[in-house]
């Protein structure tokens, strides 16, 4: 019983995986009630004095652990700026990261949520003045790019060639659209 119930749930993920779908809890949450029984039966094998430890240090864990849930100001959001690109973007567009590409997590999920579509071409900020693009897409990664310098020097760069566009802001990710002037 024990490895039905994790060798199901791994596998189940990993076939997730190979399909290229982005991992959620809710894809395992169906194991959380039986893992919890285990864990309960284990805990109540302890001897008395290490079971209240155990349980105290797993009550100051859970409580920790709420301000996660809580006090964090935006959850991450992917899908939706992932949906305006690939919605409004052309041939002939490009792409500029606000931050290095192999810290970028914009290609992870383009390749979640639109396997096997061609997504706008990346362009280093440092060439996008000689780059052949019709209009630039920034998304700006709000854990990575909290550096206003940063901003600024993005925004400075496109600005001798492009205007500013249309932008939209979603949780964790906004997207700008940069037209030619």
């Amino acid at each position: 019983m024990l490895i039905l119930l994790v060798c199901v749930p791994v596998f189940g993920v990993a076939s997730l995986g190979a399909l290229h779908i982005i991992y959620d809890v809710r894809h395992v949450s169906f194991a959380v009630a039986p893992y919890y029984l285990l864990v309960a039966r284990g805990i109540t094998g302890l001897a008395i004095l290490p079971r209240r430890v155990l349980i105290g240090l797993i009550a100051a864990y859970t409580t920790v652990s709420l301000r996660a849930d809580y006090f964090i100001p935006y959850k991450q959001n992917y899908r939706d700026p992932m949906r305006i690109l690939a919605s409004e973007s052309r041939p002939g567009d490009c792409l500029v990261l606000g931050v290095p590409q192999q810290a970028s997590r914009v290609p992870v999920y383009w390749d979640a949520y639109y396997f096997g579509r061609t997504p706008p071409s990346p362009v280093d900020l440092n060439r996008v003045e000689t780059a052949p693009c019709n209009r630039i897409w920034v998304p700006w990664e709000k854990g990575w790019t909290t550096s206003a310098g940063r901003y600024a020097l993005v925004r400075q760069t496109l600005s001798t060639k492009y205007r500013r566009g249309p932008a939209w802001s979603f949780g964790g990710m906004d997207v700008d659209l940069y037209v030619p002037k």
